[in-house]
């Protein structure tokens, strides 16, 4: 009878997770400009095989599972919207082995609904199936406590979400490490072997082909907080000044909030003394330990770099939920039910908002193309790929090409103010969005 309920409770957040993702996905009308790289790459890897998930500077697993199930904008959205409803309930384990079962199934409620997670998780974008195999492998790490066997479990996820994103090399490494400091030794070893196994050929091939020790071909987060330049890389543009480290602390607190969409962040304060002092004081440190150091990491980044956005701090927020589910239990018997019910009503509200509608000129000037030309244009655009590929063309980004493929193009396509009145061309705008569509060629 226990059991049947424990699956009923997990099923029904799970299917919350999963329609708040579907909703989100389905409102969503741009996708966003990274989604495009992925895109292409399982495109590339439904024409040409896996081999060519491994010639990109991403990493492969997220292009390998998006070509398995056909390489398309909706295959992408798919793996996006299951994955991170399956992530609610690594998170319904995580906030039990934190806390309580209670405090579990309160922060896989808030998973579910968070708006940014549903909006990055529902999308083109790895955080779809990174968030959620770094989720459980955390889940898992803390289960090795009791059960070291499931360490090696652990760290195999831990090593595929490495696999999909390098951000997960530092729970790679700092989890074993957390689990040898309480004494959990075999778990400890466990962990980190299995995160080895599939994280150690990767890191191999790259470092080989290389010629020196590469964790990712993306920029390195591990030689970045090493204040290391990576090769024709500079920090900062000419004249742009360096943050002070005041402005870095805020700004990182300032995007963590917005990640958390504020209230979690606040709930999630007033819940870490009553985690801390529990029964489950060593996961709840383990779990605090991982958030820190991804938000250290991130001010480092910030400070150094002046580069830092929102899905950057995701997992931190993610780790953080737990603690905001302790924050709102602390109100007595059913002023908790009703504040957790309102919290998780506005927070989905929120989360199922169509989204990036301002940015629908790139999608029908994309559009336009296609149907006056057909699929297999060449656009000629500056930094505006999205409407490439929804003209369905081949893309010239004449701010970084050479100079001769002016030439070939068929389309220009331009954003302007909307003060530029002159000039031929179709005109498509929302808001502060213009684009100008101009024919050029056959």
């Amino acid at each position: 009878m226990v059991r049947m309920r424990l699956e009923r409770t997990e099923g029904l957040v799970f299917l919350l997770a999963l329609v708040a993702r579907a909703m989100a996905a389905f409102g969503m009308a741009v996708i966003p400009r990274d989604g495009i790289a992925y895109l292409t790459l399982a495109g590339n890897v439904t024409e040409g095989g896996p081999a060519e998930a491994f010639k990109s500077i991403q990493h492969p697993l997220y292009p390998l599972v998006g070509a398995l199930l056909g390489g398309t904008e909706a295959a992408l959205l798919t793996i996006g919207v299951i994955g991170g409803a399956l992530g609610a309930i690594a998170m319904l384990r995580i906030g039990e082995a934190v806390a309580s079962r209670r405090v579990g199934v309160v922060a896989a409620l808030l998973y579910a609904v968070s708006p940014a997670l549903v909006s990055y998780e529902a999308s083109t974008l790895t955080e779809g199936l990174y968030i959620p195999l770094f989720l459980w492998s955390v889940a898992f790490a803390l289960r090795s406590m009791r059960k070291p066997g499931r360490g090696l479990i652990g760290g195999v996820l831990c090593g595929l979400a490495y696999l999909t994103r390098p951000d997960a090399l530092l729970a790679g490494l700092a989890m074993p490490f957390g689990l040898l400091l309480v004494r959990r030794w075999r778990a400890g070893l466990l962990l980190g072997l299995g995160f080895v196994v599939l994280a150690g050929p990767y890191i191999y091939w790259m470092s080989a082909d290389a010629g020196r020790l590469v964790v990712s071909r993306k920029k390195s987060r591990i030689e970045r907080f090493a204040d290391r330049d990576l090769p024709g890389e500079k920090p900062f543009a000419p004249g742009t000044p360096r943050p002070s480290v005041g402005a870095a602390i805020l700004d990182t607190g300032r995007t963590l909030g917005e990640a958390s969409s504020w209230i979690l962040l606040v709930l999630a304060i007033f819940g870490l003394s009553p985690v801390l002092r529990g029964e489950h004081r060593s996961a709840a440190l383990l779990i605090l330990a991982l958030a820190g150091l991804e938000m250290v990491i991130r001010f480092k980044l910030l400070h150094s770099f002046g580069y830092l956005a929102e899905r950057h701090l995701l997992t931190s927020s993610a780790l953080l939920l737990p603690f905001a589910a302790a924050g709102l239990l602390l109100l007595p018997g059913r002023k908790a039910v009703l504040a957790t019910a309102l919290v998780a009503t506005g927070l989905l509200l929120i989360a199922v908002q169509p989204r990036r509608l301002s940015k629908l000129p790139l999608k029908e000037a994309g559009r336009y193309i296609r149907s006056m030309s057909g699929s297999g244009a060449v656009v000629g655009h500056h930094g505006l790929p999205r409407v490439v590929w929804y003209a369905e063309g081949e893309g010239v980004n004449l701010s970084a090409g050479p100079a001769g493929e002016a030439d070939r193009i068929d389309w220009l396509v331009l954003e302007e103010s909307a003060a530029d009145t002159s000039g031929a061309g179709k005109i498509f705008e929302s808001g502060k969005l213009r684009i100008r569509v101009t024919r050029v060629g056959r």
